[in-house]
């Protein structure tokens, strides 16, 4: 027996796995230590008491991204360390999705590509360690994103309409 030797796609994987433990070991260091904003700041006063009137958060509240905050709160208890790590967490997991969209719309290197020049683009970057809604948002719309593409790779009628 010649020995196990993983698939291009296999080793496309690991290295996608491996570089979202690095991103996010990266993120976590570098979280910031306080709310840089003031929606942080109604943001983790949401956290504590969920109230729109008093602006905690401001509308339209944010209803899903308070309850993740909430969740991350019952483990850290630290608002503002409960916040930055639900950004880097979001971060990481759209870094996955990137991969993800890059490797169903062209091939495998290409979405590692796109994901480790995502990851290092210093906006990205930053929106992966402050305590804001910013990058939730983008892993949900990616998340959307995704499976609205592959449901159309999936449909005759639409392949047929795009000539794929």
């Amino acid at each position: 027996m010649k020995g196990f030797v993983l698939s291009r796609s296999w080793s496309c994987y690991f290295l996608a796995l491996g570089f979202g433990i690095v991103a996010l070991g990266l993120y976590v260091t570098t979280l910031s230590g306080w709310l840089d904003d003031w929606d942080s700041v109604n943001f983790a006063l949401g956290l504590r008491d969920y109230n729109l009137v008093a602006n905690r958060p401001h509308p339209p509240g944010f209803p899903v991204y308070i309850f993740l905050g909430k969740l991350f709160n019952v483990l850290i208890r630290n608002e503002v360390l409960s916040l930055t790590l639900l950004s880097a967490v979001s971060g990481v997991l759209a870094l996955f999705l990137i991969y993800a969209l890059g490797k169903a719309s062209f091939s495998a290197p290409v979405g590692l590509g796109a994901m480790a020049l995502a990851a290092l683009t210093p906006l990205f970057w930053l929106n992966s360690v402050k305590a804001m809604s910013d990058m939730p948002a983008l892993c949900f719309t990616l998340l959307a994103v995704y499976l609205l593409f592959r449901s159309l790779l999936e449909c005759q009628e639409a392949r047929l309409f795009y000539g794929a």
